[in-house]
């Protein structure tokens, strides 16, 4: 609660969340650009979301009609909480390969996968992401199951905007 406690009017300009851990404070702005006569009060809401565990601070200044060098009148904020993370940003690739008729694995470019069988990887959204086959004999030929998005010589190329599945099955060439 800010009240004005002088002999003139309290004009508040502008309210900042200044510190280490700004983003985890967000001040609400019910008392900007309000003018307290002598006596009034106006109630400011801060809210607490912390990103991580643990204890977290920040300022909270409040600017105003004091003559400089004011630099406003800082409130220091101390919050205490869990944490909350964000979802993992991106999408999972998963491939499936058969290497029962040639040996080989899948990998990614961008790295992230290397499958002898089924294995998984979060790549950010919009990524395209090379998945090519690698023979343990040297050569063979791939088929690629028909979620690839565009091909490249015998490389599957998958644009990421949702979760995917691809298989590869790996057989000798010829």
């Amino acid at each position: 609660m800010t009240s004005g406690t002088g002999v003139a009017a309290l004009h508040i300009t502008s309210v900042d969340v200044t510190g280490a851990n700004k983003d985890d404070f967000q001040a609400g702005n019910d008392c900007s650009n309000k003018t307290l006569e002598p006596g009034q009060t106006c109630t400011m809401t801060v809210q607490f979301q912390p990103s991580t565990a643990g204890e977290r601070t920040a300022v909270l200044v409040i600017h105003q009609n004091i003559p400089l060098p004011d630099q406003g009148t800082p409130l220091h904020l101390v919050g205490t909480g869990t944490g909350t993370k964000a979802p993992p940003a991106g999408h999972t690739l998963t491939v499936t390969v058969d290497s029962s008729a040639e040996p080989g694995r899948v990998i990614s470019s961008p790295a992230g996968l290397d499958c002898g069988d089924t294995c998984s990887a979060t790549f950010d959204d919009s990524t395209d992401v090379t998945l090519t086959a690698m023979y343990d004999q040297g050569s063979g030929h791939v088929t690629w199951g028909t979620d690839c998005d565009t091909f490249d010589g015998d490389n599957c190329i998958v644009h990421l905007t949702t979760d995917r599945m691809i298989t590869a099955t790996l057989s000798p060439e010829g």
